[in-house]
């Protein structure tokens, strides 16, 4: 265990925090992107490195640590995500978080180290569950052929809806 104290800084994004629990590296991308602290922590001191952690998904973890996370960070209990990769007895993901963690966050150069490209799925471990089985990927549309009969009679069914004068009967 280490002796650092907690992560003092903002609240972990609700955003992040559902993409890390469900394991949606996409979504994990899209959020870093937007610019959400992947340092944030949740209301038990739990940062986005830490959940993934405690869930096992390696992917996840590599997708935080490449973005800055810091794996030194301590949750609530004093354990950190290299800590919950030991105790899930996931070797790998306890590697790559060793190899991260042998890096001083003060003396950083900006190289992150090499790790492996193995992912490990885990089972659910946290006390939220976010339950995305009936979330569906949008197909892309097209738009209609350009044709102008189709044209004419939106245009003319945006005039009707456009003209039309609602009647209020109600006394108030």
């Amino acid at each position: 265990m280490n002796n650092r104290p907690a992560h003092r800084g903002k609240p972990l994004s609700l955003l992040l925090k559902m993409a890390v629990l469900a394991g949606i590296q996409a979504a994990v991308h899209i959020r870093i992107r937007k610019g959400d602290d992947v340092n944030a922590i949740d209301g038990n001191g739990r940062s986005a490195l830490i959940l993934a952690a405690s869930r096992g998904d390696s992917e996840t973890c590599r997708i935080l640590l490449e973005a800055g996370a810091d794996p030194h960070i301590l949750d609530k209990d004093g354990n950190n995500a290299l800590s919950f990769a030991k105790d899930a007895g996931r070797i790998e993901l306890a590697s790559l978080l060793s190899q991260y963690m042998s890096v001083s966050p003060e003396t950083k150069t900006g190289e992150k180290p090499a790790s492996d490209d193995s992912t490990i799925a885990g089972s659910p471990t946290d006390e939220i569950f976010i339950d995305l089985s009936v979330w569906e990927a949008e197909e892309e549309t097209r738009p209609p052929p350009d044709d102008g009969t189709c044209r004419a009679n939106a245009y003319a069914l945006q005039r009707d809806i456009s003209a039309h004068a609602p009647i209020d009967v109600d006394e108030d």
